[in-house]
């Protein structure tokens, strides 16, 4: 699991984004530091055993305050008002953070996790909704986010909501990063659109290629094309 990252970029406007229409009990407030610590380190914790699990890390099985402090509270461009917690029925069950770049014009969508317990409401995406729109009246002009290709149903709701995958490495590894995207959208059948004409528009045409690579422009992609 450590080694199937992948990335993924978004540009729009806010008036792009869905309404709000938090379900019943759900809400999202500011992260409190460090009253909520134990609060945001439980939910961390469960997330890393459960979802991004990396045998090199030595801090698997608890998420410490340590990591917290380096990864999220200290982490350049988060501050303490881009970081929440999402609650339901008043106990907090999911976090997310954004990360602003305003040198650059972009944010980053940063350790949003949801508890086991609170799956099937929805709160990812109500969360990425949040994050979303604070990014962008902060005048970030594209977001990414970097997640694991294997948590699947976060990949749904990222590509619902008009995520696309950045194919972001270098030449030598741009085949590599096209058959994970192959096996995600073959494994959530979610990759099929189409366009005014009725044309089913392959995923493939569907990508970014990162201004950080510009070598990419030039790289044989019609020959990763055949399915």
């Amino acid at each position: 699991m450590a080694n199937d990252l992948v990335v993924m970029k978004w540009v729009g406007s806010e008036a792009d984004l869905p309404a709000r229409n938090w379900p019943d009990g759900f809400t999202i407030r500011g992260y409190r530091h460090p009253e909520d610590l134990p609060r945001m380190l439980n939910i961390l914790s469960i997330f890393s055993q459960t979802e991004e699990y990396d045998p090199q890390r030595e801090d698997n099985v608890t998420f410490s305050a340590e990591r917290f402090a380096d990864d999220v509270w200290n982490y350049p461009g988060v501050s303490p008002d881009s970081i929440w917690l999402g609650e339901y029925r008043g106990k907090p069950v999911s976090t997310v953070s954004a990360i602003i770049t305003p040198n650059e014009d972009y944010g980053v969508v940063h350790y949003l996790s949801v508890l086991p317990e609170a799956r099937g409401l929805k709160m990812g995406h109500h969360l990425m909704i949040h994050t979303m729109r604070y990014m962008l009246r902060a005048g970030m002009k594209q977001l990414w986010l970097r997640t694991h290709a294997h948590r699947l149903p976060a990949l749904n709701t990222y590509l619902k909501l008009g995520w696309l995958p950045l194919i972001d490495g270098d030449a030598t590894k741009v085949e590599a990063e096209i058959a994970v995207w192959r096996r995600v959208y073959a494994d959530l059948r979610s990759g099929e659109r189409r366009d005014e004409q009725g044309r089913v528009i392959p995923w493939f045409e569907r990508y970014y290629i990162s201004e950080r690579t510009p070598e990419l422009r030039d790289f044989p992609f019609e020959e990763l094309k055949n399915e």
